[in-house]
């Protein structure tokens, strides 16, 4: 094996461990995110609620969707 596969497969290695890290980063927060826009939008006026779903409909279905 030559030197510029060694650096192919360390280059592969570190891609896939950067990968890893950024889905259990993702995996790690996203229950805390899901948690803070909760508490926002239970919080947030009924009027801008409405605003929101009435101005931003495929936003809103997906606040929806992401919050059950």
């Amino acid at each position: 094996m030559d030197e510029f596969d060694m650096r192919d497969l360390m280059l592969e290695a570190t891609a896939e461990v950067q990968e890893i890290v950024r889905e259990l980063m993702q995996d790690l927060t996203m229950p805390m995110i899901k948690a803070q826009v909760k508490q926002m939008w239970m919080t947030a006026p009924d009027e801008m609620k409405e605003q929101f779903k009435a101005e931003r409909p495929e936003e809103y279905a997906a606040l929806m969707d992401m919050m059950e």
